[in-house]
């Protein structure tokens, strides 16, 4: 088939209809994020929504964007129907929705508006600010974006010390944009007009020459190694693996015990349990002498060893069978002679451990307190521990999700991130995978190892360049003793570009789409009074 003929045929008419390209972006997408985690897809997944943005009118986009969202969103979220509040999912996919379909309308109304010049960087800009209002506030979600997909590509996912992972997901959206164009002029018989000034073509070879320049600065950033720590630390990470909210709690610690104890045979530095593994306010607790509070407080003091555990804060009293106070989710960390210290989880899981609307919608707190769903408070320290010449924090879930968030912990000092985390209720290797690949990029943001230690799994140790070290298997009882290595020197000799500024390229993409815009509508204005004016 030749270039003159793909507008009358018949196969090509249909391969190119906007529902069709709906669902083949849909298609690309779910198997482009883990699992199955063909990352290679990404690059081509947001073509066919492109085109329906580059050459069909509004209307046809916003349906097209709502195909897209609940084909892709259901498959990718699935693992959501398995949280203990029954609507999670299907309200997820409507906040979902409230993403995509204004994030594809202004796509669409910046493409058409941008002068020629401008078209794809409009339209890559405007995906990446809606991929970045995903991280941002109470319903902060940051799943879903596209450049997340390359976890597993280790060399063009190191520029993410520069500009986060907006760098890998602007790299990603343009090719996908240019290549839209690219398509949608070879289908109208364009072909024949393009040449190396095409300005079309120019934007695919800036797409491609970004690529490469990525790949070589990942190339050369690995090679140096120079981020990997002359110090290092040995910790023992307890994968228990059991259901947090099981009534029998003794046989539940009795894991932890064992495991704890069969690792100290490798003789770590530090113990680490996951999130929940101790699932009652244990400060509130050991105050009052309670028999599970003072078992775990002696076990620790006998093993004399640094220890972190998950657990609950409590300040309140407990009246009428109710606690009446504050609830906080909260990392314990233990040093032999003095006692603990504690973290507070900073950011709550939206609806799960926190709604803070509740005296102004009481009914939808009343739904969420009935179907299990944590009354939790927000901690405002960015807390940094210490163990001898380590400093290091812990975060909480999926506090290591959030790029800002951590770089705030590392540029107050933090030499290590530990995440403990307990996402073995969804019981899906997909829902397991997708924090895990997320969090990666935490590690290469600010160039300091990162260890995980999850209830069913990802247990892992991630050094600083986002290269798996050592793992466990998921949802099997175990532990991992790694030799975690750190810099012993002053973290801000070598803090990261991403560290130091953060999320600025979404932020500067905003500020230059808008400008652009402005100056196209200025102009616009002006020839329509220059032309009154000559009439």
């Amino acid at each position: 088939m030749n270039r003159y003929n793909l507008k009358t045929s018949i196969l090509a008419k249909i391969l190119y209809s906007w529902p069709i390209l709906s669902f083949l972006s849909s298609i690309f997408l779910i198997l482009a994020f883990p699992t199955p985690g063909i990352s290679f897809l990404a690059w081509f997944a947001l073509v066919p929504f492109f085109l329906i943005i580059i050459k069909e009118k509004l209307g046809k986009v916003i349906i097209s964007s709502i195909i897209i969202n609940f084909t892709f969103n259901f498959f990718y979220l699935i693992w959501l129907k398995e949280y203990k509040q029954p609507l999670t999912l299907p309200l997820s996919l409507i906040a979902e929705l409230l993403y995509l379909m204004p994030q594809a309308i202004l796509a669409w109304v910046f493409f058409h508006l941008a002068p020629k010049y401008f078209k794809i960087f409009s339209l890559s800009s405007i995906w990446i600010i809606f991929d970045y209002l995903k991280t941002v506030g109470f319903l902060a979600f940051p799943w879903g974006i596209i450049g997340y997909t390359q976890y597993n590509d280790i060399f063009i996912i190191q520029s993410a010390s520069i500009f986060g992972v907006w760098g890998i997901d602007f790299i990603l959206i343009f090719f996908n944009s240019a290549m839209a164009i690219i398509i949608e002029k070879i289908f109208n018989g364009e072909l024949t007009k393009l040449s190396f000034r095409c300005i079309d073509l120019m934007n695919f070879y800036v797409a491609i020459i970004l690529i490469i320049i990525s790949l070589i600065y990942g190339f050369i950033v690995i090679k140096k190694n120079q981020y990997v720590g002359n110090k290092s630390i040995k910790l023992s990470l307890i994968q228990a693996n059991f259901n947090p909210w099981s009534p029998n709690l003794i046989k539940s610690l009795r894991r932890e015990f064992k495991l704890t104890i069969k690792s100290l045979n490798y003789n770590p530095d530090m113990i680490i349990w996951s999130e929940s593994s101790v699932p009652f306010p244990f400060d509130y607790y050991y105050k009052r002498k309670n028999g599970y509070a003072m078992r775990i407080d002696s076990f620790i003091r006998l093993i004399g060893k640094p220890f972190i555990f998950g657990s609950l804060s409590f300040k309140g009293i407990y009246k009428n069978d109710k606690f009446v106070g504050k609830f906080y989710n909260v990392a314990y960390y233990y040093k032999p002679g003095k006692g603990y210290s504690y973290y507070r989880k900073i950011h709550l899981v939206p609806f799960g451990e926190w709604f803070p609307y509740k005296k102004l919608f009481p009914f939808a707190a009343k739904i969420l307190e009935n179907a299990g769903a944590g009354d939790f408070n927000p901690g405002t320290e960015y807390k940094i521990f210490k163990n001898k010449n380590l400093n290091f924090s812990v975060l909480i879930c999926f506090e290591d999700v959030f790029g800002n968030l951590v770089r705030k912990f590392v540029k107050n000092g933090s030499k290590m991130i530990i995440n403990i985390t307990n996402d073995a209720w969804s019981g899906s290797k997909k829902a397991e995978i997708q924090h895990f690949s997320i969090a990666i990029f935490r590690a290469i943001e600010n160039r300091v190892p990162l260890v995980r230690v999850a209830n069913g799994g990802v247990t892992v140790y991630i050094d600083p360049y986002g290269r798996i070290i050592k793992e466990l298997p998921l949802f099997k009882s175990g532990f991992l003793v790694c030799d975690v290595k750190f810099r012993d020197k002053n973290i801000a000799e070598g803090i990261t570009f991403y560290t130091k500024y953060g999320d600025i390229l979404p932020i500067f993409l905003f500020i230059t789409t808008i400008i652009i815009i402005w100056i196209r509508l200025i102009r616009k204005i002006v020839d329509i009074i220059l032309n009154r004016n000559n009439m």
